[in-house]
């Protein structure tokens, strides 16, 4: 595809709105089993729509109705479903995406396709059955410039592991009925007369296993740009699903029918800075704090001026070394204020020596000894410097003056002013090659080129470079650690309008 293709993809990437519906519990006097996986196949779509800034959707945009809603309006009846799918439809605007999924069970009578609420009274009772037509006209009325359906329907099988979708309805037959309907595109988890997997690694089915890693930014999933189109997904999805398929013992290949030509952008994961010198200012970023720490002991700074005892308190210890720190080094900061000034233009007035640090335009340089709460004898002597917003887009600088006052830092932590959730980092993370190393709702580590990052929810924290690898590398494009902190700042920056 062109660049001018490409952008034109791009341009027209609205907001997605989503309706997941799964159906799991269906009533025994029905006629159709309960399927296990269902309720947590949309659960699981919805998650990855949510969690991936790069799929453009937003909270109040999506909504999910599974068996296991706690809400009796969220349950998947009939009404419910057509209710939500109204009012889904019509909320979106000309430039939006529209996206109705479903899991559960699926039927063909006469020559109608029918999606299978909770509520359905019997497998031929048109009455309490959602015809796919039915779904398809109501997506029509809404103004949104693209419509999507993915089906992850299916019948009662003979085995708890496998259901057949839309069983009895031909290949030809169904390709027809899709065609006459009002446009959308749609992906289906299989063609007929084959069976569609309800296992997987994990508990979904086969199919919508697949669909969210996809989501969630699976590099097999996504062009050599790094865009997730309809097109990409319908291979990625028949690669995977065919092949994991066959190793259960029934064949089943995903089944599609793509207006223009399937061009439909589902997430742009290739916004990714590719200089290190962008403008950090325009990012939720409060300072910047590069730190270097080493451990050792109250006593090493006292000597022997005060004698550290198991019964002191660890505040008191602190305090004593701190006093004795900012005596012996004193001189050392009236060093450090001349050369501040000879080497970055500064005035005398504008270097401030305090207690154990000084301060200089838009940042402070300190020094600081931490003692450690279950040991009074030993501790952690930490150095830093905090930049201000205004340095944000001197980053060479900023390394030249972390380098001046000799702090050679093994850490960077970007104070952020609003709170984020490290959980949603996740994707984006792998998407751009770093390794996840913990995972929790708190805190989030990943590695990359020797770099550990920490997401928290108010400071990102990377550790194992030096100042000029990580803030000067962009002068070197080929620097294994050029594109770290412009990645960071990609991912920090998702959501900015």
């Amino acid at each position: 595809m062109s660049k001018a293709s490409v952008q034109k993809l791009i341009t027209a990437f609205g907001e997605l709105h989503l309706l997941a519906i799964g159906v799991s519990n269906y009533p025994k006097s029905s006629g159709f089993s309960k399927l296990s996986v269902c309720s947590r196949d949309a659960a699981d779509v919805m998650a990855a729509m949510r969690d991936i800034a790069e799929i453009r959707a937003t909270k109040k945009h999506l909504k999910l109705m599974t068996s296991d809603s706690k809400e009796d309006e969220l349950k998947p009846s009939k009404g419910n479903i057509l209710r939500e799918l109204r009012a889904f439809a019509t909320a979106a605007s000309r430039d939006d995406r529209i996206l109705f999924y479903f899991s559960g069970h699926g039927v063909r009578l006469a020559n109608e396709l029918y999606l299978v609420p909770q509520d359905v009274a019997a497998p031929d009772d048109t009455g309490t059955l959602l015809s796919f037509a039915e779904v398809e006209s109501e997506m029509a009325k809404s103004d949104a410039h693209v419509k999507i359906i993915l089906l992850d329907a299916c019948e009662t099988g003979p085995e708890i592991n496998f259901k057949s979708p839309l069983t009895g309805a031909s290949d030809t037959f169904l390709a027809e009925y899709i065609k006459r309907t009002s446009g959308a595109v749609v992906l289906a988890s299989c063609t007929a007369g084959q069976t569609s997997s309800a296992k997987s690694p994990v508990a979904l089915s086969l199919f919508t296993h697949f669909l969210v890693k996809a989501l969630r930014g699976d590099v097999e999933a996504l062009r050599t740009d790094r865009l997730l189109t309809l097109d990409s997904l319908y291979e990625y999805l028949s690669k995977n699903v065919e092949s994991k398929s066959r190793e259960y013992g029934r064949l089943q290949c995903p089944s599609r029918r793509f207006s223009d030509n399937g061009s439909v952008l589902l997430g742009d994961f290739s916004r990714l800075p590719q200089r290190i010198d962008l403008d950090l200012e325009s990012f939720p970023i409060e300072s910047i704090s590069l730190q270097v720490r080493r451990f050792g002991t109250a006593q090493e700074t006292l000597g022997g001026t005060f004698k550290v005892r198991s019964s002191d308190r660890p505040t008191y210890v602190e305090g004593r070394v701190n006093q004795q720190l900012a005596q012996d080094r004193r001189q050392e900061l009236g060093r450090l204020r001349v050369e501040l000034c000879d080497e970055f233009g500064f005035t005398f007035s504008q270097v401030q020596v305090g207690d154990c640090g000084l301060s200089f335009p838009g940042g402070v340089f300190e020094f600081r000894y931490r003692s450690d709460k279950e040991d009074t004898h030993s501790g952690t002597y930490v150095e830093w410097v905090d930049f201000e917003p205004e340095w944000f887009g001197e980053l060479d600088r900023m390394a030249e003056l972390a380098e001046t006052l000799g702090v050679s830092a093994d850490q960077m932590i970007l104070h952020l002013n609003q709170t984020i959730d490290p959980e949603s980092w996740l994707a984006g993370l792998k998407v751009r090659g770093w390794k996840i190393t913990s995972a929790l709702d708190e805190e989030v580590k990943a590695e990359q080129n020797g770099v550990t990052l920490v997401v928290k929810t108010e400071k990102l924290i990377l550790r194992g470079f030096s100042p000029a690898e990580l803030l000067a590398s962009g002068k070197d494009q080929t620097h294994p650690k050029a594109h770290v902190l412009p990645g960071i700042a990609g991912l920090l920056g998702r959501g900015r309008s």
